[in-house]
């Protein structure tokens, strides 16, 4: 097999350090929600490539900044996320919605010469974009605009995030695998029957198709029969849900973002942080079906059930996923692994990301089949 991700491509540091550059820097990356931004001064923070950046509502507009004040290189925002001005806890410095030092205490202090090329305390900005109830960032370098990057997935998110009602759960993991690993296992359900047996296996059971837009890619999933009868009550208790969905939905936004609902009654949402070439911060949302158009109580009740679910098999995933990276560090094999059908989602992940780091075709023909659309 050529042109697959060789297993150094999964541990070594020069590798990951042109990721967090080509990959994570210059392409659209998921950053947070827009309820979690819905107020003046509502901020989060994300590390991105890297970059320790922030994104704030200034009066409703979102604004990214790298979040290091310009005076004495401090973070500025030092929380996950909260609700403060774009203001350094070390000295005071606050920020306007152009990213430019408006504040500074005693700033006849300083040499006036200091202040005359602007850019020298203006924070390095990011441009900033949403899609439904998704937030993204991109560096100025990326040329595309998210709705370009995201393609016809833009409408799946859209359609989704008509029916987010409260997040009920966030859970994290910090994994000890590259994130490429990670990815890689949620795009695989070869792995289902092993891994999940008496979890995931026994709720969904095989794939009716898979719809692969690069970098992107969907697949739905029938339910097992014994899991289709249980949800029946469920699904006719929330029969005004705004989306409906035959059996179970995964998508990948390329590069680190994946969303899965099963029949739209629930959603949850992953993203997959690397850290470094062999741990990744693993963050996941579970959010009941708007409340609005369904019972409240059945919702949430729903919804916290599958996070506890969801929990039990991201912890299993955890397993396989570092025990894959610490073979990849053992061996001396330079081999890149096979891939069958099953697998093909994989496929279409590592040729998105081929074209990127080494702009180079992949092998296309193996995923050719009725099933798949490229």
């Amino acid at each position: 097999m050529n042109n697959l991700i060789l297993p150094s491509g999964y541990i070594s540091e020069s590798i990951f350090a042109k990721e967090q550059k080509l990959i994570f820097q210059d392409t659209w990356q998921f950053v947070g929600f827009v309820n979690d931004l819905a107020n003046h001064n509502d901020f989060v923070t994300r590390l991105i490539g890297g970059k320790p950046i922030v994104i704030q509502n200034f009066k409703g507009e979102l604004r990214a900044f790298v979040n290091i004040c310009r005076h004495r290189h401090s973070a500025i925002q030092c929380s996950a996320k909260g609700n403060r001005h774009l203001s350094c806890p070390y000295h005071g410095w606050t920020y306007d919605s152009c990213g430019v030092a408006r504040g500074i205490p005693n700033k006849d202090d300083f040499d006036i010469n200091d202040f005359d090329n602007l850019s020298s305390i203006t924070l390095l900005s990011y441009r900033v974009d949403t899609c439904g109830s998704f937030v993204f960032i991109a560096s100025k370098n990326q040329t595309k605009s998210l709705e370009e990057h995201l393609g016809e997935s833009r409408f799946f998110l859209a359609e989704i995030s008509n029916s987010f009602g409260e997040k009920v759960d966030e859970f994290k993991l910090l994994k000890k695998s590259n994130w490429k690993i990670c990815i890689e296992n949620t795009l695989d359900s070869y792995h289902v029957d092993v891994v999940h047996k008496t979890s995931l296996a026994n709720i969904i059971a095989q794939e009716q198709v898979k719809i692969i837009q690069q970098p992107h890619s969907h697949t739905i999933i029938n339910l097992s029969e014994n899991s289709d009868r249980r949800r029946c009550k469920i699904n006719s208790l929330l029969a005004d849900r705004p989306c409906k969905f035959n059996g179970y939905i995964h998508h990948l936004i390329f590069p680190n973002l994946t969303i899965a609902t099963t029949q739209g009654t629930s959603f949850s949402v992953q993203s997959f942080e690397p850290i470094a070439a062999g741990l990744t911060q693993f963050t996941t949302s579970v959010f009941e079906v708007d409340y609005n158009s369904c019972p409240k109580a059945i919702s949430t009740a729903l919804a916290k059930q599958v996070a506890k679910y969801n929990r039990q098999v991201f912890l299993e995933d955890q397993i396989v996923c570092e025990s894959v990276q610490q073979g990849l560090e053992k061996s001396e094999d330079s081999h890149p692994g096979l891939m069958n059908i099953k697998e093909s989602r994989i496929l279409s992940f590592q040729s998105a990301y081929n074209e990127i780091m080494f702009n180079h075709e992949f092998i296309k023909n193996r995923v050719n089949n009725e099933n798949i659309c490229i």
